[in-house]
């Protein structure tokens, strides 16, 4: 058994420019914690990441892991840290551009052995030097749009289970080992190393939480892909190509339409994943009354997921999109 009751599982693809800062924040982590080690997960770099991590780990005295994951995909990469770390009883991801507090492992630590509590996740933070170089006209249209979605959030609140982001959760290893962990294939979800994972974690009945652990996280990917991040699409399954054709320079009315898209988008397919896995949860009665439609037929359906899918969306999608216009 390995004496690290915690292990970091990072996974890295060309982070040579910021791995050593992302290192040298777990040297000061200052309140009590258990001993933890580093596992980090090369994912094909080919820049100078991987001697990158050696030369660091060992002029900083952090116990690491290094490992080599083929299969080009976070999700690969993920799970192969992840299970490689099952000597461990608490497993964490965290993204390599992310940015941690000195109490961070002691706080994930308290957090994890509170009662009740399989998973957790935090919140996350974009470094405040990211607008500087903003005009007056993008500061007001992200403000405008993060009150935006804070609301559809809020709306939706009820819809759905807790469900772990990527930059940052971590899972007990009982959690893991019995869920069957990450399962790498195609499912309606699409992100298998978080989504899928803690939808079927809470179909499983294991817990997962919410807690005030925040994360600063790169803007990198709000800087490439504004109008896609700050509307979902980025993550809920959109292909870029097709947003990049569809405006060039959208408009806040624009952006909010697709946001109301993007929300219903995901909540469809949600519902499509649990359904297909035998859930009764209260979050899909609660989706179900707030748009009208009796949960019943599709329990009874005997069809793939992607027909499901359809036939949800045929039922379902203007009414989701017109109850969700109330709270913009």
């Amino acid at each position: 058994m390995t004496p690290y009751p915690i292990s970091l599982i990072v996974p890295v693809l060309n982070e040579e420019p910021i791995i050593g800062e992302m290192l040298r924040q777990f040297v000061v982590q200052h309140k009590p914690h258990p001993p933890f080690r580093l596992v980090i997960v090369d994912n094909g770099s080919r820049d100078r990441t991987v001697r990158s991590v050696t030369e660091w780990c060992r002029k900083l005295a952090l116990p690491y892991l290094l490992l080599h994951e083929p299969v080009r995909g976070i999700a690969e990469a993920t799970k192969h840290g992840f299970e490689a770390a099952l000597d461990s009883r608490v497993l964490v991801k965290l993204d390599a551009d992310s940015r941690v507090s000195p109490a961070f492992v002691h706080d994930v630590w308290n957090e994890i052995n509170k009662p009740k509590t399989d998973g957790i996740y935090g919140s996350f933070v974009f470094p405040w030097d990211i607008y500087t170089g903003w005009s007056t006209k993008k500061r007001t249209m992200y403000t405008t749009l993060v009150g935006r979605r804070k609301r559809l959030s809020q709306a939706t609140r009820g819809w759905r289970p807790e469900i772990f982001q990527g930059p940052f959760y971590a899972v007990t290893r009982r959690a893991y080992r019995q869920s069957g962990g990450i399962q790498l294939g195609a499912t309606v979800l699409r992100y298998n190393d978080d989504m899928e994972f803690s939808v079927r974690l809470n179909h499983m009945g294991f817990r997962i939480r919410r807690t005030d652990i925040s994360v600063t996280i790169s803007p990198r990917r709000l800087e490439e892909h504004f109008d896609a991040y700050m509307t979902g699409e980025l993550y809920w399954g959109e292909s870029l190509d097709t947003i990049r054709v569809r405006h060039s320079q959208p408009t806040v009315g624009v952006l909010t339409e697709r946001m109301i898209r993007a929300f219903t988008s995901f909540h469809l397919r949600l519902l499509t994943y649990q359904l297909m896995n035998g859930s009764r949860t209260k979050s899909m009665n609660t989706l179900f009354d707030a748009v009208g439609i009796s949960v019943r037929p599709y329990r009874n359906m005997n069809a793939s997921g992607e027909l499901l899918l359809r036939r949800l969306r045929t039922d379902a999608e203007k009414k989701i999109i017109t109850y969700l216009h109330r709270y913009v």
